[in-house]
């Protein structure tokens, strides 16, 4: 199981860029604090993350801010910002 965020390794021009898969960290539901510890910025980075035009999707029932870090649109988002954790 890999153990880094998907980054581009820079070299020659014809070699593929290596990407390694992550695995997210427990809990399962994450409160802001998680998520910006996971991108390595600050809870009020993730605020204005909420408030952009593609926020994290949140988790129904446990309160306004949290994330299913096993959900599918949350897996979706990350995959879209370029995190790869591949297939649970």
């Amino acid at each position: 199981m890999g153990n880094g965020i998907a980054i581009p390794i820079r070299g020659e021009e014809d070699r593929a860029p290596v990407q390694s898969k992550i695995a997210l960290p427990p809990p399962r539901i994450w409160e802001p604090k998680h998520l910006a510890e996971f991108f390595g910025f600050t809870v009020h980075w993730v605020d204005k993350l909420m408030k952009s035009a593609d926020p994290p999707p949140r988790c129904s029932g446990v309160g306004r801010r949290r994330f299913d870090t096993q959900s599918r649109t949350f897996r979706e988002w990350l995959a879209r910002r370029g995190v790869d954790i591949g297939e649970s």
